[in-house]
């Protein structure tokens, strides 16, 4: 008994606590409301050189100008996790047939690709040119970036380069409206916004003690704009985190005697966060660098395990400085978070 204190003078207040609780969550709405509806993607766009006027002259030759356009009629796989597309597409070309043969068209490959299926050409009239159309089912490798997940947004981008043309034989000419996408196709968790095309060359250095020994090809772009649709994703690793660490943080109100209880739930608290960690793990993509999801995590074990070493000495604070910790505890977790979000912004 000689070992009781006056609870009344070393435990919290619950009503101050239950008001920053409201606080920090007010606070933290405002925060992910404005990711959560602005599109953000730091994904790296394919390497591809604009060509100017002064380059063509640069390159010699008279180049012809090749049209390109692409109907994508289904994305049937869609795993952003391991950056593959399987994609089922027409890509059409059209070009003057007196300058460039189609056996010479024919050549043309995607990049970090692998085509399960490419249909003969199918060809027709167009004035003085020739269009020739293509059906192909190819799977895409893009490289994606992670860094902002679960908030992350992906620009997907497919791009196509002829290897056995040069640009003095011949350019690449496009516009956004030659890509055009079935408006009936679905992604479960995504959605399209945008698309672009981009149309220039690239440069492969054969030997780089001698700039004579580089060639040129002509490349085109095609890149789709995709936005996560819904919250689940942030939800199930925000939420759970979140509810641990309100119930850590409402220890400092319990009865500073009930020492048993107190220390309990702290163990619980950083035990729960540590085995949400195997949920995370579960859900994230295989990368090397560390994304928003890693960031949240350590933020809210450090925050746990701060509220246990605290509760160590509970008999020892008072309940003033009790709601000073809490506040400060309350302050300092959702600045980190304000911190890890400002890429976002």
């Amino acid at each position: 008994m000689k070992d009781k204190i006056n609870k009344k003078k070393y435990k919290g207040s619950a009503i101050f606590q239950i008001f920053l609780l409201v606080l920090f969550s007010i606070g933290l709405i405002w925060i992910l409301a404005v990711p959560i509806e602005r599109y953000k993607s730091i994904d790296e766009y394919p390497n591809v050189i604009p060509i100017t006027p002064k380059k063509i002259i640069s390159f010699g030759g008279s180049p012809t100008d090749i049209y390109i356009g692409m109907y994508i009629r289904d994305i049937s796989d869609f795993d952003p996790v391991k950056g593959l597309f399987t994609v089922d597409l027409t890509i059409w070309f059209k070009f003057d047939p007196s300058l460039l043969s189609l056996d010479r068209i024919n050549e043309f490959s995607f990049d970090s690709a692998k085509i399960k299926y490419k249909s003969e050409p199918y060809t027709r009239i167009d004035g003085n040119n020739l269009v020739a159309h293509y059906d192909m089912r190819v799977v895409f490798s893009s490289q994606l970036s992670y860094d902002y997940f679960p908030f992350d947004d992906h620009k997907v981008s497919f791009s196509m380069t002829h290897n056995f043309l040069s640009p003095s034989e011949a350019i690449f000419k496009s516009s956004k409206f030659n890509l055009v996408i079935n408006p009936q196709i679905e992604i479960p968790g995504w959605e399209i916004i945008d698309k672009k095309i981009k149309t220039g060359y690239i440069k492969d250095i054969l030997d780089p003690h001698n700039p004579a020994g580089q060639r040129f090809h002509p490349r085109i772009v095609f890149s789709i704009d995709f936005v996560r649709e819904g919250s689940r994703h942030i939800l199930t690793i925000l939420l759970p985190l979140l509810l641990v660490f309100f119930i850590a943080v409402f220890t400092l109100v319990l009865d500073p005697n009930d020492t048993g209880s107190i220390m309990g739930i702290s163990t619980a608290s950083v035990s729960g966060v540590i085995a949400h960690r195997f949920v995370i793990a579960g859900m994230s993509p295989e990368t090397g660098s560390f994304m928003i999801s890693d960031k949240l995590f350590f933020l809210f074990l450090a925050a746990c395990f701060t509220i246990f070493f605290i509760n160590i000495f509970t008999k020892k604070i008072t309940g003033f400085y009790k709601n000073i910790l809490a506040c400060i505890i309350y302050a300092f977790t959702l600045t980190s978070i304000i911190y890890i979000m400002k890429p976002l912004f």
